[in-house]
């Protein structure tokens, strides 16, 4: 699900060892008593499955006419606010924005980024949620992928994770010069609550009651480096498709598309900028979008976002440069000789 981020969750049992050791009726003791032998039987039973169910998207189902994410979500949300609106109705969009996560009491998922650097609203009908939430400081993602790449990933728990570094500071007990995860915060969450797991933190979700939550994912423009940061993290780990944010890459062209549209209307001084489209949800959200001006955190997001389409992964550079040569040669080029590296550093595209 979506939760499934920089690597896949790993929804683990409860650990429970009081039943695993039961004990062996010996063949002699055939005239054991049958009461005996059902104890006997009901210590061998493994311990029961908990059951974390974290993938249930509801998009387009008749529950979304009953849920809503928080307004500002809805506000930076680049699925409501950039993703092509006849796109959005024929189904063809990253599925989310809303999810329903049933959770028995025990249910661990283990430390991990939301995919693509989402950002996640997350609300509790029912139940309890423990959260450890830990910044994405330069530090702690050096260490978080580190840890992605244990074999023995699952016997290491992420706060304990180390490497070495290069300073002077060295640790006393064994004269190692070494980094630690810092800023570690625990969280509980009650019904009727609400909370937001900013772009890119890691984070750890324990169960300690039954628990109902509705919750989605967002991309945004205030976290643009983070979000990129993320995605290349997962593209270096080797993360599945099936665990990355949908369609992440025509999600940055076409927020380029929205913010270079903005920016063309305040410099015209069209507040409006050119959607006239003003349906009761989607149109009216993304003619507001339009007409809000970019941010200064935004604007200093942006040059990353376009500095770097290599770094999005083969499919997004690949695009750029055949579009590119496919545009130039509509327009009467003939030759890849003269085309430039859209990279900037002056090279050649190799033809191809």
């Amino acid at each position: 699900r979506r939760s499934l981020p920089a690597a896949p969750h790993r929804s683990r049992r409860r650990r429970d060892r009081g039943g695993r050791g039961g004990g062996v009726v010996a063949s002699s003791s055939s005239s054991a008593s049958s009461s005996s032998f059902s104890s006997s039987n009901e210590k061998q039973r493994p311990p029961p499955r908990v059951l974390n169910q974290i993938s249930l998207e509801f998009s387009r189902t008749p529950l979304r006419d009953l849920v809503s994410s928080p307004q500002f979500v809805r506000d930076l949300d680049w699925i409501d606010g950039c993703w092509p609106e006849s796109l959005t109705a024929a189904g063809d969009y990253p599925r989310v924005q809303y999810y329903c996560l049933t959770s028995t009491e025990g249910c661990y998922t283990d430390f991990h980024v939301d995919f693509g650097g989402t950002s996640v609203w997350y609300h509790i009908l029912s139940g309890r949620k423990i959260f450890l939430l830990i910044p994405p400081t330069p530090t702690n993602m050096k260490l978080y992928e580190k840890w992605l790449c244990r074999r023995d990933q699952n016997d290491v728990f992420f706060p304990d994770q180390t490497a070495p570094k290069n300073d002077d500071d060295d640790d006393e007990e064994t004269g190692t010069t070494i980094e630690r995860v810092e800023g570690c915060v625990r969280v509980s969450l009650e019904p009727d609550q609400t909370f937001i797991i900013p772009a890119g933190w890691i984070h750890a979700v324990y169960t300690p009651l039954d628990s109902i939550v509705l919750g989605g994912n967002f991309l945004h423009g205030l976290d643009m480096p983070r979000q990129l940061d993320v995605h290349c993290l997962e593209t270096r780990t080797r993360v599945p498709a099936k665990f990355r944010f949908p369609n992440f890459v025509r999600m940055m062209f076409y927020a380029g598309a929205s913010y270079l549209s903005r920016l063309r209307s305040e410099t015209d001084g069209d507040g409006n900028g050119n959607n006239n489209n003003n349906d009761e949800d989607g149109g009216r959200r993304r003619a507001r979008a339009r007409a809000t001006p970019v941010s200064p955190r935004e604007i200093d997001g942006l040059p990353p976002t376009v500095r770097r389409p290599e770094d999005l992964g083969g499919q997004a550079f690949g695009g750029c440069e055949q579009g590119g040569k496919s545009r130039a040669r509509r327009g009467g080029l003939r030759e890849d000789d003269g085309m430039r590296d859209v990279r900037g550093d002056g090279g050649e595209i190799g033809a191809g």
